[in-house]
């Protein structure tokens, strides 16, 4: 519509020469036609994939390198289950230090409580063990736990993070150089705790 009621089949803009029509359009007396515009939107189609494709590698580089630290974390778990024992040395009392993995054969009397954890553990995905120093929480994760979780295909981390915030700790204990994976610097956890990696 013009100023004066009737209809026009072109249409100028205020701020700078764009015109519309059936036929064609002009920005600043430049026609761009359908195959231009097909092209263009082919072109953006184009920007878009590889910006894709680029998100993808990344992802695909970052899934790569957690697939490494978890293969790297479970062969120094498979070190520390192979380190020697009291028991090699002659005797099962570790005294005040604590059951680590590889004293799982000499850790005896927790069969109940390693039972009800382990029924704690399979109700949802968040147990708390909490009880006083000293009482044997460290032994019963380690020694009385951890070969459960292994034996049923699970990777136990065992982490007491100080002065850091536990899901930088558990990001750590997989990926010590977390420059190299932007995407897992973010502060939580949920995209990290979801990826599986295989090893």
């Amino acid at each position: 519509m013009t100023n004066d009621g009737s209809s026009s089949n072109s249409v100028t803009s205020i701020s700078g020469g764009v015109n519309l029509d059936a036929q064609h359009i002009t920005i600043g007396g430049d026609v761009v036609g359908r195959d231009k515009i097909i092209q263009n939107i082919q072109d953006i189609d184009q920007r878009a994939r590889t910006a894709a494709e680029e998100a993808e590698q990344a992802r695909s580089f970052e899934a790569q390198r957690l697939a490494q630290g978890v293969s790297a974390f479970a062969q120094r778990l498979q070190a520390r289950a192979g380190d020697s024992t009291d028991a090699d040395k002659g005797g099962p009392y570790r005294g005040l230090l604590e059951y680590r993995l590889s004293d799982a054969e000499i850790f005896f009397g927790r069969d109940l409580a390693i039972r009800e954890l382990l029924e704690h553990l399979q109700r949802g995905p968040l147990t708390m063990l909490h009880a006083e120093s000293g009482a044997g929480k460290t032994s019963l994760l380690q020694a009385g736990i951890s070969p459960h979780l292994i034996a049923a295909g699970h990777l136990p981390i065992y982490l007491r993070p100080y002065n850091v915030a536990p899901t930088l700790a558990l990001k750590r204990a997989f990926l010590p150089n977390l420059s190299d994976t932007p995407t897992w610097l973010r502060p939580h956890c949920v995209t990290f705790s979801r990826v599986r990696a295989t090893c």
